[in-house]
């Protein structure tokens, strides 16, 4: 019996490019970047029914707190990717940076 594989996981530190990459490349890319997609919100962030963007989507998902001005959430962002800590919402907008980038 042949199994087909619906999706493929890939872990890309170390699996499809080097970890030095990631550190010194992709992360200092998406902290450059952060505060250029931050621009175009209003601060503090609200969860609304109005029709909010993939951006936006993500943002709001970190702590109330870190959302209160852009100056915090670039703030709390930059010291969880200083700590390397795996946060989904930071890897979600992460991902989707480097995705447009």
């Amino acid at each position: 019996m042949q199994t087909e594989a619906k999706y493929i996981v890939l872990d890309i530190e170390g699996t499809i490019c080097p970890i030095s990459f990631v550190k010194d490349e992709l992360f200092p890319f998406f902290l450059k970047q952060l505060p250029n997609y931050l621009d175009k919100y209003s601060f503090p962030l609200k969860d609304s029914n109005e029709s909010m963007d993939d951006i936006e989507k993500i943002l709001i998902q970190f702590p109330n707190e870190a959302n209160q001005s852009k100056d915090l959430l670039i703030e709390y962002i930059n010291d969880l990717v200083n700590r390397d800590i795996k946060d989904p919402v930071l890897k979600q907008l992460q991902g989707f940076i480097w995705e447009n980038g």
